[in-house]
């Protein structure tokens, strides 16, 4: 029960409700909202489109997130392709379910709460500030406009609302937290002992056990088929490295092209809003006007403080604490007429009432910064990485088509297409179907074309693949090794050694059972122990989070029933190394809530609503999906 709450505890969950916000463009959030033009779908929720677009492109980044995640562990056998695209359909639809539940609640997010999450995203600070600048610079780098990035987020954040809606309703209760803590900071009281395998030296493995072995897991002893690729690569960054630019250029370009290299201008402003639903008649927007006109009034008549009226009226949860203060934001972020609005004031003007789509506002300038023209020295290597792209672009889309078009005239060979381009033909080491653990062939794309039919069996150039937008390959086969069975002799001494533990395991196995059978028939553990050369070890108070003296022996003994009167619990618990532990469980001591920490039993609380939260999260998905209408 415990392990279960706490898996829960640290489940999807957990961080979902933190936040289910995640500033990499990532795996299945924002980026799916930017896919352009019409394309076909993969699925249908209540009539909303999946896109083949956007689930391609989130299967592409959940692969990539856990190349990333595991490193040079990764092995791409253990995520087979099928599971990971239905883990990620299921994910799509999931979140198409939440935005829909969300918005048919009627949850929503202002300009101004979406402007204060974007200016809280640390990737997007310079010198611990918010910068306009930044902001657009790392959008640009992911081919994003600030419009699509923010009309995502938006719904990632109202999406949010619904989960916390749901989740933060749950509560726990005195006797369920007293309950957890009994089982969370239960001790026991143990006795033990080690049975190493490696006592037992009369060990022999003769030929014919290995032969058997060796014929029976045939499967263990084959080394999968495997391709060494010779391939051709364009690389447009590396291309551009390699162009030199001229420092009067520089110059040239800088000046003629100066309103391209001001500083982006930022405004910092207060505002007071005047809700008005979307669903209003004229007598409410007429309301709304008429309050802020009478606001705008006694700041005009009574010079009173702007922060004071906008803590006291202000219907913007995310600024009216602060005194309706948005802090610094360029273009392009806050509603349009509100943007105009602002950036048509002076600094201490206060506007006259602006109607956005939430409503009202009165917006006051506090300062204005930015909008000055940056020194040339300041943006030279800019302007020289502008150039380098723009004169290598024009190369690499020529090449690639010399490329495509040379591999496909010559296609048993990579050295024409090489030559006549002034490239390398370059090789890879082996890999199998999977791919390789080094790019390209950690590619799928690379790997798929190295073993299609007409690569791997005729013996043809590729196609020109898409490594990213900027990397191009063309590749063939330069080595291909069948799958083969080794030979015994390679593999002997290894079966040799497979069987001799194996071996050694068992009569471990065998002698600790017999212990167990004494101590059952109430022989005592230390003559017992003494009588086989082996030392009994005692531990009272063992709590569930120790790690010594063996963590499988502590997760052996939170296993085990408890005893029946005087007689203890007795088990076998089998290490990783082969070595054997008996174990015998004398008493079982409950935690007590009273005896508890307050910090022990405010943790104990936040994990029962937490599980709780959860169970009624499921609950609630399962009920949506239930009557939703998806099509796969």
């Amino acid at each position: 029960m415990l392990e279960f709450i706490r898996e829960r505890a640290q489940g999807w969950l957990t961080w979902f409700i933190v936040g289910i916000i995640i500033i990499a463009f990532g795996a299945f959030g924002i980026s799916s909202y930017f896919e352009a033009g019409p394309s076909s779908t993969v699925a249908e929720v209540n009539g909303a489109p999946i896109s083949q677009a956007q689930f391609q492109r989130a299967y592409f980044q959940e692969r990539q997130r856990l190349q990333e995640l595991l490193g040079s562990n990764f092995r791409p056998e253990l995520f087979p392709e099928e599971r990971i695209r239905q883990q990620v359909l299921q994910e799509l639809v999931r979140q198409e379910l939440i935005v829909q539940a969300a918005l048919k609640g009627g949850m929503r997010v202002s300009d101004a709460q979406l402007a204060g999450f974007v200016r809280g995203i640390d990737a997007f600070h310079v010198d611990g500030q918010f910068s306009g600048d930044r902001y657009r610079e790392i959008l640009a780098r992911q081919g994003m406009q600030p419009a699509f990035f923010e009309a995502g987020l938006k719904r990632d954040l109202v999406a949010q609302q619904f989960v916390r809606g749901v989740a933060e309703t749950d509560f726990s209760t005195h006797d369920a937290v007293g309950r957890y803590l009994a089982l969370e900071r239960q001790t026991r009281d143990i006795g033990y002992l080690v049975l190493p395998a490696e006592r037992f030296t009369d060990v022999t493995v003769d030929d014919e056990a290995v032969e058997s072995f060796y014929q029976e897991n045939a499967a263990q002893f084959v080394t999968p088929e495997q391709v060494r690729a010779a391939y051709l690569e364009l690389d447009l960054k590396a291309m551009a490295d390699d162009v030199e630019v001229e420092e009067e250029t520089l110059l040239s370009r800088y000046e003629a092209q100066q309103q391209n290299y001001r500083t982006p201008e930022e405004r910092s402003a207060r505002h007071i809003l005047i809700p008005v639903p979307s669903d209003a008649d004229p007598a409410a927007e007429q309301a709304a006007r008429e309050q802020a006109e009478a606001l705008l009034a006694q700041l005009r008549s009574e010079d009173a403080d702007f922060a004071a009226l906008a803590k006291e009226h202000s219907a913007d949860p995310g600024s009216a604490a602060q005194g309706g203060d948005l802090g610094y934001f360029g273009r392009g972020i806050m509603d349009p007429a509100f943007e105009a609005a602002t950036f048509a004031l002076q600094p201490g003007e206060v506007s006259e009432p602006v109607r956005s789509a939430f409503g009202y506002h009165l917006i006051k300038l506090e300062a204005v910064r930015g909008g000055e023209v940056k020194p040339f020295e300041e943006v030279r290597d800019q302007i020289r990485r502008d150039i380098q792209r723009e004169r290598a672009e024009e190369s690499f889309y020529a090449q690639a088509e010399q490329l495509a078009n040379l591999t496909y005239e010559h296609p048993d060979t990579l050295e024409v297409a090489a030559e006549q381009l002034g490239l390398s033909v370059q090789q890879t080491d082996l890999f199998p179907r999977n791919g390789g653990k080094q790019p390209p062939a950690s590619s799928p794309k690379f790997a798929q074309a190295a073993f299609s039919e007409e690569v791997l069996a005729q013996g043809l150039n590729s196609e020109v693949i898409e490594l990213g937008p900027d990397r191009l390959v063309v590749l063939r086969i330069a080595e291909h090794q069948p799958e083969q069975k080794k030979p015994l002799e390679a593999v002997r001494d290894s079966i040799v050694e497979n069987l001799t533990q194996r071996k050694r395991a068992q009569l471990a196995i065998e002698q600790a059972d017999a212990i167990v059978e004494r101590l059952k028939a109430g022989e005592e553990a230390k003559s017992v122990a003494a009588e086989t050369d082996l030392e009994w070890h005692e531990i009272e108070g063992l709590e569930r989070t120790a790690q010594e003296p063996l963590p499988a022996v502590v997760e052996a003994a939170f296993r085990l029933p408890r005893p029946a009167g005087d007689q203890p619990s007795v088990s076998r618990v089998g290490l990783a190394s082969g070595d054997q532990a008996v174990l015998a469980l004398s008493a079982v001591n409950p935690g007590e809530m009273e005896q508890a920490p307050a910090d022990a039993v405010e943790r104990a609380d936040a994990t029962v609503r937490q599980v709780n939260a959860e169970a009624t999260f499921i609950g609630v998905m399962n009920a949506i999906r239930a009557r939703a209408d998806i099509d796969l």
